[in-house]
C-alpha cells in the first residue's frame, strides 16, 4: 500500500507501525520467528482482545493485519 499523505490514512499507518514493532519484539524475546503469518496471527489476537474490552475494531490493527495478509496472499500466488 502506498501512503499518499492523506492525514487520516497517515495517522493509521503511524499508529500501526509501533504495534507491529512491539509484536515483533515480543515474538523475538520469546524465541519465536517473526514472519508475516505469525505477526498477523498475533495482531488478530490483540484485535480480538481490544474488541472484547471496547466493543470496537481498532482501525490501525485492522490496517496492519490487512497489509500482512495481503503479503501472504502474494506469497501464496508465487
Amino acid at each position: 500500500m502506498r501512503i499518499t499523505g492523506d492525514e487520516p490514512e497517515l495517522q493509521i499507518y503511524h499508529e500501526a507501525c509501533p504495534m507491529v514493532g512491539l509484536c515483533c519484539l515480543m515474538l523475538a524475546s520469546n524465541g519465536a520467528e517473526t514472519d508475516r503469518r505469525e505477526l498477523a496471527y498475533q495482531l488478530k489476537r490483540l484485535g480480538w482482545e481490544y474488541n472484547q474490552v471496547t466493543d470496537e475494531l481498532h482501525p490501525s490493527l485492522f490496517f496492519a493485519i490487512e497489509q500482512l495478509q495481503e503479503g501472504l496472499d502474494d506469497q501464496n500466488k508465487g
